[in-house]
């Protein structure tokens, strides 16, 4: 079972760790669900740490630093480290793309989009267009044909851990149905 507490303690370490290097922190962008939680009130947990790499050159570098950094395992304080955080507009798009290629499907990506939408989150068009290569309509009418095809029983199936009874019982209930209504009426409203 998953000791959240504990985790996240160690995911605020490692970010701790990340961003007071000054070597590593100002290249590295913080994204995903993790960010959401700790910049943007994202209402669930998240057991990942996801990163933008803004120099591609220093590749090699960031892997080698993070190793280091991830070996050691002290429980420290994060708050006033500065922290580059990816803004939403771009971690809304980003969430999105994530969504579409995943082979497997990934439940916290459909429960973070609904987070975003339920919260009029901004989204970076122009971003979606360049990864993927699709029409932002297209791509979001992709996106909706692949949440209708994920199973209402299965919903839970990968982040049960992350959420509260209520919000387990919200999920199993509405998170499809109210994820769907939001993207189609982006769709309508463009």
């Amino acid at each position: 079972m998953l000791n959240i507490e504990k985790h996240r303690n160690i995911l605020i370490k490692i970010l701790k760790n990340i961003y007071t290097d000054n070597s590593v922190g100002p290249i590295l962008g913080f994204k995903g669900g993790t960010a959401a939680l700790l910049f943007y009130n994202l209402n669930r947990f998240s057991v990942d740490l996801d990163f933008d790499l803004l120099d591609p050159e220093k590749e090699d570098f960031v892997f080698e630093k993070i190793s280091k950094i991830i070996s050691k395992y002290e429980i420290l304080n994060y708050f006033g480290i500065p922290m580059k955080v990816m803004g939403k507009e771009d971690m809304f798009a980003n969430k999105l793309v994530a969504l579409s290629e995943r082979i497997e499907r990934a439940n916290r990506d459909i429960y973070d989009i609904w987070f975003f939408l339920e919260n009029g989150w901004p989204i970076n068009r122009d971003l979606v267009e360049r990864r993927t290569g699709i029409e932002f309509k297209d791509f979001i009418e992709g996106c909706i044909k692949k949440i209708e095809k994920v199973p209402n029983r299965f919903i839970l199936a990968g982040m049960g851990e992350l959420l509260n009874n209520e919000q387990k019982a919200w999920a199993k209930a509405k998170l499809k149905d109210e994820t769907l209504f939001y993207l189609k009426a982006m769709l309508a409203s463009k």
